[in-house]
């Protein structure tokens, strides 16, 4: 199968998963300029840049090995069903557990993490307080606690869906906790995502076959 096939197959699983938006593209019958029109606009419409070159930060992540391991094929996996938009979904069901493991191991650090706990009244600080009290706001706490540990930035955010977990972003840079927000200029995830997708599309092309 040909990269560009393996690229569209990756898609319309994030697709299907609810992670992208818009229509699933047939394969077969699919010109490759339609193949790689639709990857394009699917990149443009969900900021997935496949490219880890302006990004000194991500590099590091970026696979060394010939053969992939398990952890990266479960961090794949794990990105697939947790990516929320930009975002990373902290679910109680753990299922972002594989992917923050493979960021700490990374040793990206906790003070590039930003939690961010969707609240419906941001400016009010009993509901502040409530919501970060929360069992999703306290699962999502320990989920990152126990891999990148009390450095984890807390950001309080307006909801913006009905039923909307606590997510993740990755600043860029370390970040220092003040009473200012994480500046969204830091917080740009496209990269990140343009590596999972790629990583994503590795795996698929050598096979699911894992090494440690």
């Amino acid at each position: 199968m040909e990269v560009i096939d393996r690229a569209v197959l990756i898609a319309n699983q994030l697709l299907v998963l609810g992670s992208v938006r818009g229509r699933r593209l047939i394969l077969e019958h699919a010109t490759r300029v339609i193949k790689l029109a639709r990857l394009l606009q699917i990149f443009m419409d969900c900021d997935i840049r496949p490219t880890v070159t302006d990004e000194p930060s991500w590099q590091k992540l970026a696979p060394q090995n010939i053969a992939p391991t398990f952890a990266q094929r479960n961090a794949v996996r794990s990105w697939m069903h947790c990516r929320d938009g930009q975002s990373i979904a902290l679910r109680p069901d753990g299922s972002a557990d594989d992917l923050l493991r493979w960021l700490s191991d990374g040793s990206v650090p906790g003070s590039c993490i930003v939690l961010r706990v969707p609240m419906k009244h941001v400016a009010d600080p009993h509901s502040r307080a409530t919501t970060v009290r929360s069992d999703s706001a306290r699962s999502a706490q320990d989920q990152l606690g126990q891999y990148f540990g009390t450095s984890v930035t807390i950001e309080g955010v307006r909801q913006r869906k009905l039923e909307q977990p606590p997510y993740m972003l990755i600043s860029r840079k370390p970040f220092t906790k003040t009473s200012k927000p994480c500046p969204s200029a830091r917080l740009r995830m496209g990269s990140f995502h343009g590596l999972m997708f790629s990583m994503a599309v590795w795996h698929g092309m050598i096979g699911m076959d894992a090494h440690e």
